[in-house]
């Protein structure tokens, strides 16, 4: 038995010993003999190396790359060290810039038309810069963080891209200002920076009520967050004092960088960002039930149409006040002369929301009170045929199958709805 078990072992695959380096370099089974048969019928000469290369990572190079992967600088999808690092060059940097640049164009393509806040080509030059300014860092991601949640390629990039946005804008809140620099070049960068703060945080309540439905009091906070660095912009008092020529927006030439025109651009992004958080404030109010906080005692004129924005061409607007003079049949032919627009139309319509619904919670302290008040009832009618006569000049102005095809006309004739429900109760 012995015996035969020694028969049936098995003969090894190779010899003992290490292979020739021909036979290495040629990926050949070397018979370990001196010299091997493979070299003899090559003609080749045959070297064996007694000590062969060691196989596998070098020591210590998993342990870095796994500590590398657990501590992301960046949030998924925007690792531009960690890739360079694993792969030492940079055709993965390139790819994680086509994908910021992709959700660039995604936001302006998807989310610009709900908050048309931000200029196109003046956003692209900053951030192709080496090194963008906190506050610029802080709304590019808050911008991609609602692309990708309107986008199924980048869909999964959402919540880590939203974490990311709140770390960036509270580690701005918790930074101290810096001493370097004359102090209107330091109040200058400080507002830049409050501007861009302030985008973001509408950027990101508006994600949070869309996305983060049962985290109204995050969004709440959110709108609150944005509201207060509008207002300590004053960006409802731009235009106070200005005569009509003055409030002209000096676009004479397309956009290339000037200095002036930028200076242009920047006041034309200011009164947007102010008007986006006045209909955000509507908005968050009526899903509330809270007052208002912006108030209608504005200075600054509505923003000019988005194709004039964009191209930076001239164009002279009114302020809210005029236009919401008009409540009877004689006074249309003057509202249908003034410059108007999808979002002028829709910021209309969120103020008739907004004195809907203060006139609800007012009436509520004048039942507690005693019986319905006079004043009420005056109310009531006012807003009534004021509302009935922005309806009938909205329908004139966009036909139905416009209506239709713009998501801006869509959403002012959800919100002239709601206006309409909210009087009814």
């Amino acid at each position: 038995g012995d015996q035969s078990g020694r028969g049936m072992r098995k003969r090894p695959r190779q010899n003992p010993g290490p292979a020739c380096q021909q036979c290495r370099l040629r990926k050949l089974r070397c018979d370990r003999q001196t010299p091997c048969n493979g070299c003899l019928d090559a003609g080749v000469e045959c070297n064996v190396d007694p000590t062969p290369p060691q196989r596998g990572p070098k020591k210590g190079h998993l342990k870095a790359l796994r500590s590398r992967i657990g501590r992301p600088s960046r949030p998924p999808g925007t690792q531009r060290e960690s890739t360079c690092f694993l792969h030492g060059g940079s055709p993965l940097e390139h790819q994680a810039d086509t994908w910021d640049r992709k959700r660039d164009q995604l936001y302006f393509d998807r989310i610009h038309a709900f908050v048309p806040a931000i200029h196109h080509r003046r956003y692209l030059q900053r951030s192709r810069v080496a090194l963008p300014t906190p506050s610029h860092r802080c709304l590019q991601y808050a911008m991609w963080t609602m692309a990708s949640a309107m986008s199924s390629q980048f869909h999964h990039l959402r919540d880590s891209l939203y974490r990311g946005t709140l770390d960036l804008l509270h580690a701005l809140d918790d930074a101290r200002p810096t001493t370097a620099g004359t102090a209107a070049t330091t109040d200058n960068d400080d507002e830049a920076s409050l501007l861009a703060q302030a985008q973001a945080w509408i950027l990101v309540a508006v994600y949070e009520f869309v996305q983060l439905p049962s985290s109204f009091r995050r969004a709440w906070a959110s709108v609150g967050r944005a509201i207060r660095l509008v207002q300590l912009l004053r960006l409802s008092e731009m235009d106070a004092g200005d005569d009509h020529d003055a409030a002209v927006l000096d676009f004479t030439t397309p956009y290339n960088g000037d200095t002036d025109v930028d200076v242009c651009i920047e006041r034309e992004e200011r009164r947007r960002t102010f008007w986006v958080a006045f209909c955000l404030d509507r908005f968050a109010s009526a899903l509330s039930g809270l007052p208002l906080t912006l108030g209608e005692l504005i200075s600054t004129r509505l923003p000019c149409p988005e194709p004039a924005f964009q191209s930076a061409t001239s164009v002279v607007m009114p302020l809210l006040s005029e236009i919401m003079e008009t409540t009877d049949m004689d006074a249309e032919p003057r509202a249908l002369s003034a410059p108007s627009s999808p979002w002028v139309e829709c910021i209309v319509f969120c103020t008739l929301w907004g004195r809907a619904l203060s006139h609800q919670q007012r009436s509520k302290l004048e039942h507690f009170h005693g019986p319905v008040a006079v004043a009420f009832r005056e109310r009531q009618v006012r807003l009534d045929e004021l509302l009935t006569s922005r309806m009938r000049l909205f329908q004139q102005r966009y036909a139905p199958g416009a209506v239709k095809s713009d998501p801006m006309l869509l959403f002012t004739n959800l919100v002239a709805q709601a206006t309409v429900l909210s009087l009814c109760k």
